[in-house]
């Protein structure tokens, strides 16, 4: 027999408790429904629960909860199964209670297990299943994961259980819904407030103090007459291309938790580099953040219908050149020293069919902008192998429809 201290409540016609367990006893009380006995024998009907993604448990949740002192997460909706003896008794049954809390007595009160019942989450089983690998250290199959190092202190902490007597109809619509009509954040919103994602936060930073707050935090694009030089995406991809395998960093940026604390130091150490450099020394970007007030807009709403540079794919292609001219062995300094002499205007013919469609407008996609990223690295001084510019100029052609039309010119 458990008693469990709790609230009672009720949604619709679905009654339910709120209790605390810590968490050594959530590990060893709560069953993930796969690791049930009779789960390979239910039928598609009757497994409502979807499949556990283990590789997601062991690379982002559990490492999150073992690693990090502000850990946090929401309420496990809990199934019980084989409860029909489970009580609640109000503490205003149990005690005499002044009239001023007889309400209260009657939501707060104590919760009775028998033993026998079947605790299942119905929403959380990948949270539970990462406390389990955060507190022990071994995976699913009872191996020793080495990625991190697990956290006995979590055993000690608090987990917020929702508690419902077990009806499969109910237990179905329940999960359903929870998973169905749950939102995800934006990624605009996950830049904006991740505290995890260093990438994020030093982006952040740089739009305020480098770009003076002038970036567009919901969009990807800036209208022609906003006031904007720059995107909050196009600050944190372009950032974290140039740092990532790089020169600088040769490996992975990890963007799911924070770095340790020299990494920090070194990754936005060379971000800001990099911004202060093209913004220092590209005449484009200067004159766009000259007068940073409200009365600097019309000199940046013109520079924008003038220039390809003010187009946020346009820089982050910018800064994909600068990477590969880099791991090609030339310094910051020298590629942005270069980049600024390049004609950035909409009217130039270089850019053509490259970034710019007639009627001015820019090219879009994932696609185009590295194929935009690796033609101004040519042009900037870029080192290609025989096949590798057999490649480039083939891409190229394919832009006028193969017509007989060599790259553009060198930067001398």
């Amino acid at each position: 027999m458990k008693l469990i201290p709790a609230i009672s409540g009720k949604l619709g016609t679905t009654e339910y408790w709120i209790a605390t367990m810590k968490a050594s006893e959530v590990v060893n009380s709560l069953q993930i429904p796969k690791e049930m006995p009779d789960w390979g024998n239910e039928s598609i009907e009757e497994r409502y629960q979807r499949e556990i993604n283990y590789k997601r448990v062991k690379e982002q949740i559990a490492p999150y909860l073992a690693q990090d002192e502000d850990r946090f997460f929401s309420a496990l909706i809990v199934d019980i199964i084989n409860g029909d003896e489970v009580t609640f008794d109000p503490l205003g049954r149990l005690v005499r209670l002044p009239a001023l809390f007889e309400k209260l007595g009657n939501c707060f009160g104590i919760l009775t297990l028998q033993g026998n019942e079947t605790l299942v989450p119905l929403d959380g089983q990948h949270r539970l299943c990462a406390l389990k690998f955060a507190l022990l250290g071994r995976d699913q199959e009872g191996k020793t994961i080495d990625s991190f190092t697990h956290n006995p202190q979590i055993a000690d902490d608090d987990i917020t259980l929702i508690l419902v007597r077990h009806d499969r109809r109910r237990a179905r619509k329940i999960f359903n819904k929870v998973n169905r009509y749950a939102k995800a954040v934006s990624k605009a919103d996950n830049l904006i407030i991740s505290e995890d994602d260093y990438i994020a936060i030093v982006s952040r930073d740089i739009g305020n103090n480098l770009f003076h707050g002038l970036v567009n935090s919901v969009s990807n694009t800036i209208p022609d007459k906003s006031n904007d030089v720059t995107t909050l995406s196009t600050l944190y991809e372009a950032t974290l291309e140039y740092l990532a395998e790089s020169v600088i960093y040769p490996r992975k940026v990890n963007t799911e938790m924070l770095p340790s604390p020299e990494d920090q130091h070194l990754l936005r150490l060379e971000a800001e580099k990099l911004w202060k450099a093209v913004l220092r020394n590209i005449d484009v970007f200067s004159d766009a953040l000259g007068d940073r007030e409200e009365s600097g807009k019309a000199k940046r709403v013109e520079l924008r219908s003038s220039y390809i540079l003010m187009k946020p794919i346009v820089q982050h292609a910018l800064v994909g050149a600068i990477k590969l001219l880099m791991l090609d062995g030339m310094s910051l300094d020298d590629a942005v020293a270069k980049a600024s002499r390049l004609d950035w205007r909409f009217d130039c013919e270089d850019w053509e069919r490259v970034a710019v469609l007639p009627g001015d407008k820019i090219i879009t996609g994932a696609q185009s902008r590295r194929l935009l990223s690796r033609i101004i690295a040519y042009r900037l001084g870029l080192h290609f192998d025989s096949k590798e510019l057999e490649i480039l100029e083939t891409q190229y052609k394919r832009l006028f429809d193969n017509q007989s039309r060599g790259l553009p010119p060198l930067l001398h």
